[in-house]
């Protein structure tokens, strides 16, 4: 599917924004609903602690009860009233709907867009038998863009939400849809935990709650607090946390009518404190590599979560045993080394009692461990469990002797090649280990070959020794055009482009430079969104590379044609919208072994944007239309003059051109001329150019 960036924009805005389901209280044996009795005493009874379920209690007045809360966000402060306005069937289940009504509409900041948002409606449809909410819509007005949430929860137990017990640990696949459809239908796995029965002050009064907890992938999403004195319908307070840039707290200023008090109500208590799983490991000392390899792939904060989460550690002695380089290979290769380290992770607190009663294990990687008892040990497919039940606040950890390894990630068997890269006139001979040892280099299974292609590379120019060339571009945006909003726009600006190649890296098999820019000045450009799919056309202020760091481009070193583009940019829409856009290009199989007017080629690229569900494909056809002399501030040149032109995206009936030097003085063009994408164009000239010692 593919959908225009600024559309995009609008879904970065609303992905976060859009309300996550709660597991309401409720009974699972007996239809329940809102008792219609005696208003509530203020503070906590002091009766015998117990957890037994509450009994069920009569039926409500067919109108429902009227809940009242007091909503803050940062300094706004509203009252939203929910009542029963309906009664639906939703996947098959008997539910009341729950409307809220608003004394001032709230207006939020999205996070992490920053998007400014008016909330027009929020309703719940809550289930007549558990009283869990099976559905939940948010209804939002983005920039005058009426757009509706829809979610839709497929709990994964038949003991979720009420009566809770401390403790008691669930989870949720929430599905999530948009109207008008931008996007298809995802879905997000949702884990609810009690993690205490505390008190709670609000402006109705203390309440003895089930302190509920809500998180995502380790990251926490809501806290709720259920009350456990009273079958209420909606919690006493709730914390919100991901959906907008500052937290929003609920809190009940009345519910009537109340139902009666529980006779049987729990003693406070909550989870132990202490040290998480990843505090022990690292205040251990035995799993100083562990911890490395958590930090580089960015999995301490999810292991830091809620979880729990059980932990197959391997030690430091335990990484010393793979073949050398193994580990340096892997830091160098983030997706793999995180497909490993999932694989040491199992969801849930399985202590050494129950794991020697397992056959295997779903790890979060996705794959099954084996689990084998033989005589008083136990091995983790081949590593043996040497240390177990390391406790910690949010899981356990049982110490093994080796690293486990996936099947598909498994590193090859050690081999010698030889090899040359970027920094190197000879071929050298070395031991490689592991899988991901070869990027940046250029290895060969025998010394011919290596030096047959050596010999080819250094004839075709100094392509071994690019690392340090560095340039400079003058660069001019001019907008003098009519936007799409129909007012006449001007935009002028003059920055500098200062690129250095840093480095060789060989991308999709194609041998490249690697080359970063910096930035000097503001360069201000206006996209034109056209409209469309309810939005209206705008013309969308935008600054490239914000921070002062420009792009990054990958380069093939036979064609010059750009492979990959990094580039961070920010939209000056909703609040502020920072961006790094990639762009993938395929090298032309039929790029031409000497460039000469007429000469044609054709290659495609490619944006996904994930995160912000965008993806835009297109073919583009470049051809030389000329030799021109060219003046730039470095001097005067003889160019080959290209213009390529797209076909396939937003706004591909522009050309641009590209000037490259007859004698192939230079690894960048002369001066190039961008006119897709942005209003006006934007021209680069060479003004200073300095090759590699």
């Amino acid at each position: 599917m593919k959908i225009s960036p600024k559309w995009a924009i609008l879904i970065a805005a609303l992905l976060l924004m859009v309300l996550p389901l709660l597991a309401a209280c409720g009974d699972g044996d007996d239809t329940k609903s809102p008792p219609t009795t005696t208003p509530p005493e203020t503070t906590p009874p002091t009766t015998a602690p117990t957890t037994t379920a509450p009994p069920t209690t009569t039926a409500p007045a067919p109108s429902g009860p009227t809940i009242v809360y007091q909503v803050t966000y940062e300094d706004e402060v509203t009252e939203w009233t929910f009542n029963v306005a309906s009664e639906e069937t939703i996947e098959g289940v008997d539910c009341w709907v729950l409307e809220a009504s608003f004394d001032e509409e709230p207006f939020r900041y999205a996070n992490p867009s920053g998007a400014p948002t008016k909330v027009t409606g929020v309703s719940y449809a809550i289930s007549k038998d558990t009283l869990d909410v099976i559905q939940a819509k948010a209804n939002v007005d983005v920039m005058g863009n009426a757009l509706t949430s829809i979610q839709t929860a497929d709990y994964s137990t038949e003991d979720h939400g009420q009566p809770f017990s401390f403790g008691d640990s669930y989870t949720n696949q929430q599905n999530t849809e948009m109207v008008p459809a931008m996007y298809e239908p995802y879905t997000t796995p949702i884990n609810i935990e009690v993690t205490a029965v505390e008190d709670v002050t609000v402006p109705a009064g203390t309440f003895r709650c089930f302190k509920v907890e809500y998180t995502s992938q380790g990251n926490p999403l809501d806290t709720e607090w259920f009350s456990a004195e009273y079958d209420m319908v909606l919690p006493v307070k709730t914390v919100r946390y991901a959906q907008y840039q500052a937290l929003e707290t609920r809190e009940l200023v009345s519910y009537e009518p109340m139902p009666e008090m529980n006779t049987e109500v729990p003693e406070p208590t909550s989870k132990p404190t202490g040290p998480d799983i990843v505090d022990i490991a690292v205040e251990d000392g035995r799993f100083t590599t562990l911890v490395a390899a958590l930090q580089a792939a960015d999995l301490v904060d999810t292991l830091k979560g809620a979880g729990p989460f059980t932990v197959f550690a391997p030690t430091d002695d335990a990484f010393d045993k793979l073949p050398e380089g193994t580990v340096d290979s892997l830091l160098a290769d983030i997706p793999a080394l995180t497909d490993i380290l999932l694989y040491h992770v199992v969801s849930g607190k399985v202590m050494a009692a129950d794991v020697v009663n397992l056959t295997s294990a779903e790890t979060v990687q996705g794959q099954d461990v084996s689990i084998s008892v033989e005589g008083e040990n136990v091995y983790v497919d081949d590593a043996q469990v040497i240390i177990t039940d390391i406790e910690g606040s949010n899981g356990v950890i049982h110490v093994i002797d080796a690293v486990l390894i996936p099947e598909e990630t498994a590193p090859p068997a050690c081999e010698t090649l030889y090899w040359f890269d970027d920094t190197t006139t000879e071929c050298a001979q070395k031991e490689f280990c592991g899988a991901y040892m070869y990027l940046g280099l250029q290895t060969f299974e025998t010394l011919e070959a290596c030096q047959t292609a050596l010999a080819e590379q250094s004839g075709s120019g100094d392509e071994t020794n690019v690392v340090g060339t560095s340039w400079t571009y003058d660069v001019n945006y001019d907008c003098d055009e009519v936007g799409v909003q129909g007012s006449q726009l001007t935009v002028q600006n003059d920055t500098v482009w200062t690129t250095t190649v840093t480095g060789m890296e060989e991308v999709d098999g194609i041998n490249c430079y690697v080359a970063e820019s910096m930035v000097e000045g503001e360069a201000v450009r206006r996209y034109p969104y056209p409209g469309g799919m309810g939005m209206a056309a705008m013309d969308v202020p935008v600054v490239l590379a914000p921070t002062g760091v420009g792009p990054t481009v990958h380069r093939s070193m036979e064609t010059m044609q750009m492979i990959r583009e990094l580039f961070p940019l920010k939209a000056n829409a909703m609040g502020g919208i920072n961006l790094e856009v990639a762009r993938n290009y395929s090298d032309p199989d039929d790029f031409p072994a000497a460039l000469s007017v007429g000469d044609t080629w054709t290659y495609e690229s490619e944006v996904n944007l994930e995160t912000f569900m965008f993806n835009e494909e297109m073919t583009w056809d470049a051809e030389v239309v000329a030799i021109e002399s060219v003046v730039v501030p470095l001097g005067t040149y003889d160019c080959y003059k290209v213009a390529v032109a797209g076909t396939g995206g937003q706004n591909a009936d522009k050309t641009n051109y590209f000037w490259w030097s007859v004698d192939g003085d230079f690894l960048c063009p002369v001066k190039y001329q961008y006119n897709y994408i942005f209003l006006g164009s934007e021209t680069h000239e060479l003004s200073s150019y300095t090759p590699a010692d």
